[in-house]
């Protein structure tokens, strides 16, 4: 159930090869695209392309329990579901930035968000009707995963403005994001290992859990503290790595605070809508 910050977690599986094939040529296709129109990205294009991470992660979620026809559910499972979010999020840029050429549109990422952020509104919707229909929706721990990681990133990045400034005002929402991210993953992780008892598939988190669960502290907190702080501050390290290419090139350096940022946000996005539907307290 849990995604965790991966090192091949366990449900990663590969689709048919003609789902592989039409993925991989429509990624690539985008991304050529993408690379010919070469877009800017800036802070706010980070945070749009956060709602379509949101959404992939709800795709994957409507696979693991089942929403999906069969037909298309490789679509959607671990790691396809990553392609055909790139490919539909790519596809929707470049039409935000061919229509903001043109003068169609006035933001680029003010109409990549909203669309993002309206398709995630009616999945993450359709989900929480799937627990209200099978009597297992429990909101309470994904509110209680979102508002703890809000807090503890908040507290992390203003640590990061004390100590290392520039980077925080280099990087900016993008920096945010990415601290914001990672603690939600770390967080959720923590939440279904100490709390509703989930099993931790990926083998680098459950290495770090293992090693906090021996210490004494273990009986008093649980073990996934320890995950959360290793999560944080691996996030404001490379936040603050990444500060100085961001500032040599801003749209290269955010389009890759961006990738880090996807790698935490979207499983902790996903644990939570998991959370929703199939756990209690």
């Amino acid at each position: 159930m849990m995604a965790g910050a991966a090192v091949l977690p366990a449900g990663t599986e590969l689709p048919p090869l003609a789902y592989l094939v039409g993925l991989a040529m429509g990624t690539l296709i985008v991304g050529v695209l993408l690379l010919l129109m070469r877009p800017p990205v800036r802070g706010w294009d980070v945070l749009a392309l956060g709602s379509w991470m949101a959404v992939g992660s709800a795709l994957h979620a409507l696979h693991e329990i089942g929403a999906f026809p069969e037909w298309l559910a490789p679509l959607f499972g671990a790691p396809a579901v990553y392609f055909t979010t790139a490919t539909v999020a790519g596809a929707v840029w470049l039409f935000a930035t061919v229509g903001a050429a043109a003068g169609i549109f006035g933001s680029i990422p003010r109409l990549v968000g909203v669309l993002g952020a309206n398709v995630a509104i009616v999945f993450v919707a359709f989900i929480a009707w799937q627990g209200v229909e099978g009597g297992t929706l429990e909101p309470v721990w994904p509110v209680v995963a979102l508002a703890g990681s809000m807090v503890v990133a908040a507290v992390a990045f203003v640590g990061l403005s004390l100590t290392y400034t520039e980077a925080v005002a280099v990087t900016g929402k993008a920096g945010a994001f990415v601290v914001f991210g990672h603690t939600l993953d770390g967080l959720t992780t923590a939440v279904g290992i100490d709390v509703l008892g989930v099993e931790e598939r990926s083998p680098l988190p459950e290495a770090i859990m293992e090693f906090s669960g021996d210490l004494p502290t273990a009986a008093y907190i649980g073990s996934g503290w320890l995950f959360v702080l290793v999560k944080a501050a691996m996030a404001l390290l490379v936040v603050s790595l990444l500060a100085d290419y961001v500032r040599e090139s801003e749209s290269r350096g955010n389009l890759a605070l961006a990738g880090v940022a996807a790698v935490g946000f979207g499983p902790g996005f996903y644990n939570m809508l998991l959370f929703l539907v199939t756990a209690g307290p």
